[in-house]
């Protein structure tokens, strides 16, 4: 546990935050958030004949102005922040042509702290968390991360890459790319709960399960859930603003290499069976949060329907009065180089 990631994850989620883009993300080994500064808005919204295709957003955020006024649109079209989007169906998103699973979707984005939002992507959106550094840019050895989304043609289903770079040792989270469902504590809420089924008090919840296929690298790094809960009287995107400091922050480790360990993590953890697997339960606590992570035996680098719902139901945790305010699928990454690819991911909240 390090202090001085604690204080910084902190600072991170008391900023002010309506247009900024911070990189408060999950926590492994010490939590991993960052922060930013003014956002600029790279991308805008475009309207094409095919695949149902609406809107085009990338909004860039971090420590980097705003570029051009009206933002830069690598497809054309006029700038505008989206809170969802139409999935295509058909099509993609330049054009009328038939949609090819696995086609990249605009360009590849390396700025620290911004998001990659396109109308396939809805209701999900990938944020550039490089944390640990202040760099705008994420393109130099040691800094080095970016994202770049791939059409799925599969509405609700998403796939996204990161390639990264990262010096230093495996005691520090310095990145976690991910995809946010839900709240995030750099954007609230920033796309329409009728869109995400979030936040929604756990004791309604009648369902929450998520697929997800990816491929790691074998650098130092955790693949996981970050669910963010709050005890908040009122469940609603209203009552819970982008510095609210959840009251719990539950993780779920699927797969793991390095030997890089979760927060409360004292060698033997409590035994948990749950949603088709055995899990080792660590608590502990960062920034003001309770940390339970739940750590799979037997890495995994696929998951069918995961049933959140029943990690979440664990007796100990005393949740079950509680709302569910965020689900985020990303990579912690320690250190090292490689390409981390989400082939497929969808998440379900009833």
């Amino acid at each position: 546990m390090s202090y001085q990631k604690y204080s910084f994850s902190v600072f991170c989620r008391f900023m002010s935050l309506a247009l900024v883009a911070t990189g408060c993300g999950a926590s492994g080994a010490v939590s991993n958030s960052g922060t930013g500064g003014d956002s600029a808005s790279v991308g805008g919204k475009t309207s094409t004949s095919g695949g149902g295709a609406t809107s085009v957003t990338s909004d860039v955020g971090g420590n980097a102005p705003s570029v051009g006024g009206g933002g830069v649109n690598p497809l054309g079209g006029s700038s505008s922040k989206a809170t969802g989007g139409t999935p295509a169906t058909g099509g993609n998103a330049t054009g009328g042509a038939p949609c090819v699973p696995g086609t990249q979707i605009g360009a590849s984005m390396s700025t620290n702290y911004g998001i990659v939002a396109y109308p396939q992507f809805s209701p999900f959106y990938v944020f550039n968390n490089g944390w640990s550094t202040s760099t705008t840019a994420l393109t130099n050895p040691g800094t080095q991360q970016n994202i770049t989304a791939y059409d799925t043609c599969t509405p609700g289903t998403i796939s996204w890459s990161t390639t990264y770079n990262w010096a230093g040792d495996t005691s520090s989270v310095r990145a976690y790319p991910a995809a946010i469902l839900g709240w995030h504590s750099t954007k609230g809420f920033r796309v329409d709960s009728s869109l995400t089924g979030l936040p929604k008090a756990i004791s309604a919840l009648t369902s929450v399960k998520c697929s997800w296929d990816f491929s790691p690298s074998s650098a130092a790094q955790n693949v996981s859930f970050d669910l963010w809960v709050h005890s908040a009287s009122s469940c609603t995107a209203a009552a819970i603003s982008a510095t609210t400091v959840p009251s719990d922050e539950i993780m779920i480790w699927l797969y793991s290499s390095g030997g890089v360990n979760p927060i409360g993590y004292n060698g033997s953890g409590t035994d948990v069976s749950a949603s088709g697997a055995s899990w080792k339960l660590y608590n502990g606590s960062a920034a003001g949060s309770a940390v339970h992570s739940f750590v799979r035996q037997g890495t995994t680098t696929s998951v069918t329907d995961l049933d959140i719902l029943a990690l979440l139901k664990t007796s100990s945790l005393g949740l079950s009065s509680k709302c569910l305010i965020s689900i985020e699928a990303g990579t912690e990454i320690y250190n090292g180089s490689g390409t981390f690819k989400t082939n497929s991911y969808k998440c379900t909240v009833q």
